[in-house]
């Protein structure tokens, strides 16, 4: 069921890349014109994403999946559960948005972005055991978003 969550979460936010992406030429035709400040677009960007959006999208995910599971019927429990999938949902996001910036074309954006989530979900503790991990990999579950 965590596994479910986890993958779930980072898939619907993996739309974003193709989003930050497209808006990317406009971002720089309009910093070249100086008529804002990187920092503003950035608050801008991210302010509409961690607040509203993703309250609601991590409270109508997390809701029914919680509560039809017959998890325990405790509001606190609940509340880690989607404060879990809320700071999974708003990492993901951020990591597309970083993918996205750097390439000069959509389908290496989009290859690097899938790279990052296969890397993370790998090393999550999910796929491979922590204790299953060569000890040349033991460092990479602590980058890994999913983990936490």
């Amino acid at each position: 069921l965590i596994f479910h969550v986890c993958i779930s979460s980072v898939l619907a936010v993996g739309g974003v890349t193709a989003i930050m992406f497209a808006s990317k030429e406009v971002y720089h035709k309009q910093r070249t014109a100086n008529l804002f400040h990187t920092s503003t677009y950035w608050i801008a960007a991210n302010v509409f994403q961690i607040f509203p959006w993703a309250v609601i999208e991590s409270g109508l995910f997390c809701s029914p999946i919680y509560w039809l599971c017959n998890l325990r019927k405790e509001f606190w429990r609940f509340m880690l559960f989607w404060l879990a999938a809320y700071l999974l949902n708003i990492t993901s996001s951020v990591v597309f948005r970083m993918c996205a910036m750097k390439p000069t074309s959509m389908g290496p954006a989009a290859a690097l972005a899938s790279m990052v989530q296969v890397f993370f979900f790998l090393f999550s503790g999910y796929l491979i055991p922590f204790g299953d991990l060569p000890s040349a990999w033991k460092w990479a579950p602590y980058l890994s978003p999913q983990t936490w």
